[in-house]
Order: structure tokens, then C-alpha cells, then sequence
């Protein structure tokens, strides 16, 4: 029996807008277990939040991700999520023990987070920059990878980190030595 060595975060925000100072709209994060040799194990947790805008909503971005406060206020509901993500402390303590962080533009994510530390970031976008010639979108990894993706559902963090997570293991292709 394999035994989990590496605690890999794979995680998306959707945002309101492109600065630091925009509000975070949702986050989803999920904790994946894997072995030293590169095998994901289990699915250890998932960690799957929406908020509010602070400032006012952007159109540019509502017209992306959809995220509106009415579509924001039906997701919340019932929940005892902090109103805001600048708010939150449940996510800090989800990313605590973790080896890697998983993020598709994660430089662009992780302006919003502090706890993401330079050295534990790997970004499915900028390494492959070499084989698109360009930054590939989430979708053209995808087809790239031969991973069934519904172009409806981008742009929505949870199913952004599930593709992004099939993506960073083919990408591994089962050996994880080089990104510890």
C-alpha cells in the first residue's frame, strides 16, 4: 500500500477584477494526497467558498464569471461564510502542511492570498508557454491533454480547479520529484 508523502493544493479564485485590491468572489481549493513517486492517492479535502464584492460589482467581470451579488447571495445561502474574503481565516488553515499549490495563472491568483509562498507554486499556464508559444488558456490545455471539458462551466473556480488538477497530473505524468 502507497502511502501519501506530498500534499498538493490545486486551487482557482474568481475575481472582480484584475488588481490586487478587487474583491475575491469565490475560491475553491482541493487538497489532494500523493505518493513519492507521483501517484495521487485520495482526495483529502475540498474547500469551496463565494463572497461579496466590497467595492462595486465590475461588469467586465460579472460578464466572465457570472458571479453577480444575486447569483452570489443564492450560493451563500444558509452558509456562515464570512461576507467578504478579505474576511476569511478558513482558507489559511486549509493551505497550512501544504507541499505544492496548483494554479492555472497562479501568479495572478495568488496576489489575492497570502499564503502562498513563492516556492511552492507551480502554474499549469506559464509551463507550457514553450509548446503554444503563447499563455494557453485553461480550455486549450484541456484539449491538449485529452481531458473532456464543458466550455460552459469555465470561468466557475470549482470546475476551474477540477480541470486545472486533471491538467497538473498529466502534466506530472506520474512522477513529482522535479516539483518538490
Amino acid at each position: 500500500m502507497e502511502t501519501a508523502k506530498y500534499v498538493v493544493v490545486v486551487f482557482d479564485l474568481e475575481t472582480n477584477g484584475l488588481h490586487r485590491e478587487d474583491s475575491v468572489l469565490s475560491c475553491t481549493a482541493i487538497k489532494y494526497a500523493y505518493t513519492a513517486e507521483g501517484r495521487k492517492t485520495a482526495e483529502l479535502e475540498r474547500f469551496d467558498r463565494f463572497y461579496f464584492a466590497v467595492e462595486p460589482e465590475n461588469p467586465e467581470a460579472i460578464r466572465i464569471n457570472g458571479l453577480n451579488r444575486a447569483v452570489i447571495r443564492s450560493r451563500r445561502a444558509g452558509k456562515q461564510w464570512p461576507e467578504y474574503f478579505r474576511d476569511e481565516t478558513d482558507f489559511q488553515k486549509f493551505c497550512e502542511g501544504v507541499d505544492l499549490f496548483v494554479a492555472h495563472n497562479i501568479e495572478f491568483d495568488a496576489k489575492f492570498v497570502s499564503c502562498v509562498p513563492r516556492e511552492k507554486r507551480f502554474c499549469t499556464m506559464q509551463r507550457n508557454v514553450r509548446h503554444f508559444g503563447k499563455y494557453p488558456k485553461l480550455s486549450e490545455l484541456a484539449r491538449h491533454f485529452n481531458i473532456p471539458y464543458d466550455s460552459g462551466k469555465l470561468h466557475g473556480s470549482a470546475y476551474d480547479a477540477e480541470i486545472t488538477g486533471l491538467i497538473f497530473e498529466k502534466m506530472a505524468g506520474g512522477n513529482l520529484h522535479g516539483y518538490f
